[in-house]
C-alpha cells in the first residue's frame, strides 16, 4: 500500500501498524502516538492532506479523521485552513485549502505553500561516482562533484598546507573534514575538528560512531566525565582518530593531551568547521576562535611532523577571508577551493507590518498554515521568549525556545527532540543554527530584520537541506529595522577604549627571555578607565581586552602565539595571552590614527552589509544579486600567495523581484576542479626508468578482441588487478577507466583499505577536459573506439606535465591516418603489455 492507504487504514483501526516512508506521514503518526492534540495535531493533518493534493495535482484531497476528544474539533480545523466536507457522528470528512494570504505581496495566483507541500526538488547537486576509500565512511558515491573535488584537493595537498574549503550548504562539507581525518589516522593519529556549538559536535559524533566506535565529542558536562577522560587518553596514545571540540576546550582541557600527541607525530590535521565564525564570533563574544591562530603556531613548532590546517565554510565574505588569511596563512602554503552556488531551494517572501500586533497576527497565521517542521528567528533573547509564550498561548505545545541564555542541558534536549521529530517549531535567536542539521525544514520565518544579509542567508540555510523547496518569510515593522541598524554597528573596539587598554597591557607585560619579540600580556588587568567601576575587574573587562588584541591582530600589528606559561598559581595561565609583535611603533599618536582609519574602513564595511539588507527589503532586485555581492571575491596577489577569485553561481527559488518579472526559479550547475598543488614526486625510480624522459609517459599495448569492447574474464581480471597493484606501489595515485573496470577495482577490499587511490570514469576525464588534474595517472582504455579522444590525450601538453601510463588496444586505428594503427605512429616510449608484465615480474 502507499502512504495514503496506510494512513486511512490506520485511522479506521488504530491497532494497525502502518509503514510510512514520507516525512509528513511519519511526523503525524509519531505525534499521535506521543499524545499530540489540538492545533499541533491539526497542523500535521493539514500537512498530510496538502502534500497528497500537491503530489496528485488536485485541488481537494478528502481525508476521514476521527471525531473524538483527542482529535481537533471543527473550530480548530477551520481556523487552520481546512474545510469540513461532511460531518458524521464519529468522524469528519475534510480537505485543506492552499494558503493565500492577502497581506503577502505578489502572492495572488501563486500560493506560497504549494512547492513546500509538493516537496518540489530544486537542488542541482547530483551524486557522482566515488573513490575506493569512500568505504571508510560507508559510502559508494560523493554527494556532488564539488564535494569530490574538495576532498581530492585535501588528500593531495602538502602536509603543511592551509586550505580554505568554501562549499554551498547541502553539498556535504562536513565530510571534507571527517573523511581525511579517518584516512590519515588508519594506523594512528588524531585530527581536531573545532566546532562552534555542542550541537555540531554531537551531530558529527553521531555520524562517525558506526566507523570509529567510540566517543569523539568533547564538551564540559557532568554526564561526560568518563567519556572525556577516555578521549584525552586515546589522544595521547594515538587511537582517538578524530575529536570534535570548541576552541576553548582545545586550548584548555585538551591542550596537554594534544601537545603530547603532536610530539609523538600523531597530530594529523587541525580543522575549523564553520570557519566564518572566526571572523564573526572571534571579534566579540568568542575571542578563542582567533586565539586558535597562536595555539596552532605553537603546535606546528612542537609537532614531530607538520600537519594540515583545514578551514570549512559555506559563507565566506571578503572580510572573513581577510581575517582567515591574517590568522592562518603560513608558514606553509595557503590556498582555497571554492565552488559557491547560491541555494536554489528557498523562495523568499516578506511583508512589512504596521505594528507589533499585526506582526503577531500574521506570524500565527503563517504557523497555522505552513508545513512542519519550521523555525521562527528573532534577534534578541527577550523577543524569543515573548514569541515562544505567545505561540504557546495559541495552543501549540510541540514548540521550544532556544537562545543564548538557554542552559546546556536544555540545548542538548531540544536538539535531540528536534532531530527525532518530537517537536515541530523552534523559536530561536542565532544561537540555534550551526550544527542543527534537520533536512525536512520547509519554512524559516524571520520575525525580525537581521542586521546583515550574511546572517539572514545563514539562517535561511536551515531550510531545504534535503534539496527540496522551502520558504523564507520575513515579517517586520519599523522597530525591527531600527534594531537591525543598531546591531550592525562596528564590532571593533573604539580608540577611546582600545588605546588605554593596550597601554595598560603592554606596560604590565612579561618578557620571554628566549624570544625577545614575544610578550605575555595580562588580559584581566584593570583598563585604567574609571577603575572604580566593578565591570573593570570581571569577565566583561577581559573580553574588551581581548577585542583590543584581535583588532591589532587583524591589522597585522601582532599575532597570537602560545606557550607553556608556567603559571605560579593554578589557573593563572588563563589571565595571560602570548603575542609576537610584528610592529614596534604601537605607542605613538600616528599609529593610533592609523588604527582609527582601520576602524572607519571597518565601519564602512558594516554599513555596506546593512545597506544590502535595506536593498533586500525594498524588493527592487533579485536576492541572488545581493548575495553575489557579499560572497563574490576578486582575485589579488598577496606577497606570499595568490588570492583566487570566488565566483558565485546565481540561484533563486523565487523572490519579490523575480515574481514581479515572472521569472521562474532556476540554478545553473557550477563546475570546478581540484586544486593543482606544486608537484611532489611519488613515482619510484623503477617506474621512472620506463617513462619517456621527454613526455613522462608510457604506453602499454594490449591485445584486443575482434572490433568492439574486450570481454575481461576472471583470469585476465586478476592479472590486471596485479598490474594495478604494481603501479599503485610505484606511485600511481589516479586511475581512469570505464565504469566496468572501476567497479571491480572498488570491490577489491584490500585496495580500498590500503591505499588512498582516486578513480575517474573515462568519459568524465578525457583529453577535452579544460583542466587536467596533475597527479600520477594510469589510463586503462578497453576498446578500439574513441581513438580520437585517446590520440588527443597522448598529444596533450597538459599530460606531459605529470607521469601518465596509457594501457590501450594494440590494434586501435589512427584517427587521422586511414588504414594505420595508432601504435605504429607513437613517438612515446611503449611496450607490449605481456612483455612488460614479464619484465617487471608479474
Amino acid at each position: 500500500m502507499n502512504d495514503w492507504d496506510e494512513l486511512t487504514t490506520w485511522l479506521e483501526d488504530d491497532r494497525y501498524l502502518p509503514q510510512f516512508e514520507n516525512p509528513f506521514y511519519i511526523r503525524l503518526f509519531q505525534a499521535v502516538k506521543e499524545g499530540a492534540q489540538g492545533r499541533d495535531l491539526a497542523a500535521l493533518i493539514r500537512g498530510v492532506i496538502r502534500h497528497e493534493a500537491e503530489k496528485n495535482g488536485v485541488d481537494r484531497c478528502i481525508l476521514k479523521v476521527p471525531r473524538t476528544q483527542k482529535w481537533p474539533d471543527r473550530e480548530i480545523y477551520e481556523k487552520m485552513g481546512m474545510v469540513i466536507f461532511e460531518e458524521r457522528d464519529d468522524c469528519y470528512l475534510l480537505y485543506a485549502l492552499p494558503w493565500s494570504p492577502q497581506w503577502l505581496p505578489h502572492s495572488k495566483g501563486e500560493e506560497p505553500d504549494r512547492p513546500l507541500f509538493g516537496l518540489i526538488h530544486r537542488s542541482h547537486l547530483k551524486e557522482v561516482s566515488g573513490d575506493p576509500f569512500l568505504t571508510e565512511v560507508g559510502r559508494q558515491s560523493y554527494r556532488c562533484a564539488p564535494q569530490r573535488d574538495a576532498i581530492r584537493t585535501i588528500l593531495t595537498s602538502p602536509n603543511n598546507a592551509t586550505i580554505l574549503i568554501n562549499l554551498p550548504t547541502g553539498s556535504g562539507k562536513s565530510l571534507c573534514g571527517q573523511l581525511p581525518a579517518l584516512l590519515f589516522s588508519k594506523q594512528e593519529g588524531v585530527t581536531v575538528v573545532v566546532v562552534p556549538t555542542v550541537a555540531l559536535a554531537l551531530d558529527q559524533e553521531r555520524a562517525l560512531m558506526p566507523f570509529i566506535n567510540h566517543e569523539s565529542a568533547y564538551f564540559s558536562s557532568n554526564s561526560r566525565l568518563s567519556e572525556n577522560d577516555a578521549i584525552r587518553s586515546r589522544i595521547m596514545n594515538g587511537t582517538q582518530r578524530v575529536v570534535f571540540a570548541s576552541p576553548e576546550s582545545v586550548m584548555q582541557a585538551l591542550d596537554f593531551s594534544l601537545q603530547v600527541a603532536a610530539k609523538k607525530g600523531y597530530f594529523k590535521m587541525l580543522v575549523i568547521d564553520e570557519a566564518h565564525t572566526v571572523d564573526s564570533w572571534g571579534d566579540s563574544f568568542r575571542p578563542a576562535f582567533q586565539e586558535l591562530a597562536g595555539w596552532r603556531r605553537m603546535m606546528l613548532r612542537k609537532a614531530l611532523e607538520p600537519f594540515r590546517t583545514l578551514l570549512l565554510s559555506a559563507t565566506v565574505t571578503e572580510s572573513c577571508l581577510d581575517t582567515l588569511e591574517t590568522l592562518f596563512a603560513g608558514p606553509g602554503i595557503f590556498d582555497s577551493y571554492s565552488a559557491v552556488t547560491l541555494r536554489p531551494e528557498p523562495a523568499y517572501w516578506q511583508a512589512k507590518c504596521t505594528n507589533q500586533n499585526e506582526k503577531k497576527e500574521r506570524l500565527i497565521e503563517s504557523i497555522d498554515y505552513l508545513p512542519r517542521p519550521l523555525i521562527v528567528y528573532t534577534t534578541e533573547v527577550k523577543h524569543a521568549i515573548k514569541l515562544f509564550s505567545e505561540i504557546r498561548t495559541e495552543g501549540y505545545n510541540r514548540v521550544r525556545v532556544f537562545h543564548g541564555d538557554t542552559k546546556q542541558n536544555e540545548r542538548e534536549a531540544i536538539i535531540e527532540d528536534w532531530h527525532h521529530r518530537r517537536i515541530d517549531i523552534v523559536v530561536a535567536t542565532s544561537a540555534f543554527g550551526l550544527g542543527v542539521d534537520q533536512g525536512e525544514v520547509r519554512a524559516v520565518i524571520h520575525a525580525c530584520v537581521p542586521e546583515s544579509i550574511d546572517r539572514f542567508y545563514q539562517e535561511v540555510g536551515r531550510g531545504g537541506r534535503d534539496g527540496r523547496a522551502c520558504m523564507s518569510l520575513m515579517l517586520y515593522d519599523y522597530d525591527d529595522i531600527q534594531l537591525a541598524r543598531k546591531m550592525s554597528a562596528p564590532r571593533l573596539i573604539s580608540i577611546e577604549k582600545g588605546r588605554p587598554r593596550w597601554e595598560r597591557m603592554f606596560t604590565n607585560k612579561r618578557t620571554i627571555p628566549e624570544a625577545p619579540d614575544k610578550f605575555l600580556l595580562p588580559v584581566t588587568i584593570s583598563s585604567g578607565i574609571d577603575p572604580d567601576r566593578i565591570d573593570q575587574k570581571n569577565d566583561y573587562n577581559e573580553q574588551w581586552h581581548l577585542r583590543t588584541l584581535t583588532m591589532l591582530s587583524r591589522m597585522g600589528v601582532l599575532e597570537f602565539d602560545w606557550e607553556d606559561i608556567g603559571a605560579s598559581e593554578e589557573g593563572e595561565e588563563n589571565h595571560w595571552r602570548i603575542v609576537r609583535m610584528l610592529r614596534h611603533d604601537h605607542m605613538g599618536d600616528e599609529f593610533w590614527e592609523e588604527v582609527e582609519q582601520y576602524r572607519k574602513s571597518s565601519k564602512r564595511s558594516d554599513r555596506d552589509e546593512f545597506s544590502l539588507m535595506e536593498r533586500l527589503l525594498k524588493s527592487g532586485e533579485c536576492i541572488s544579486n545581493l548575495l553575489k555581492e557579499i560572497y563574490s571575491i576578486q582575485p589579488s596577489m598577496n606577497q606570499d600567495y595568490l588570492r583566487r577569485e570566488v565566483y558565485v553561481a546565481p540561484a533563486c527559488g523565487g523572490c519579490p523581484a523575480c515574481r514581479l518579472e515572472h521569472r521562474k526559479p532556476g540554478s545553473p550547475a557550477l563546475n570546478r576542479y581540484p586544486l593543482q598543488w606544486p608537484p611532489f614526486d611519488t613515482i619510484t625510480g623503477l617506474l621512472r626508468r620506463y617513462l619517456d624522459p621527454a613526455s613522462h609517459q608510457l604506453v602499454l599495448l594490449r591485445e584486443s578482441g575482434n572490433g568492439g569492447k574486450q570481454t575481461i574474464g576472471m583470469s585476465e581480471k586478476l592479472s590486471m588487478l596485479r598490474m594495478v597493484y604494481w603501479f599503485v606501489n610505484q606511485g600511481i595515485k589516479h586511475i581512469v577507466a570505464s565504469e566496468n573496470i572501476l567497479n571491480w577495482l572498488r570491490e577489491d577490499v584490500t585496495l580500498s583499505d590500503r591505499y588512498i587511490l582516486f578513480t575517474s570514469k573515462m568519459h568524465e576525464y578525457n583529453a577535452l577536459t579544460r583542466v587536467k588534474w596533475k597527479i600520477p595517472t594510469l589510463v586503462i582504455h578497453e576498446c578500439r573506439t574513441d581513438n580520437e579522444m585517446v590520440y588527443r590525450w597522448l598529444k596533450s601538453e597538459n599530460v606531459r606535465e605529470y607521469p601518465t601510463i596509457f594501457m590501450i588496444p594494440e590494434d586501435m586505428d589512427h584517427p587521422l591516418r586511414i588504414g594505420q594503427r595508432l601504435s605504429d605512429s607513437l613517438d612515446i616510449r611503449n611496450y607490449r603489455y605481456d612483455a612488460f608484465k614479464q619484465e617487471v615480474g608479474l
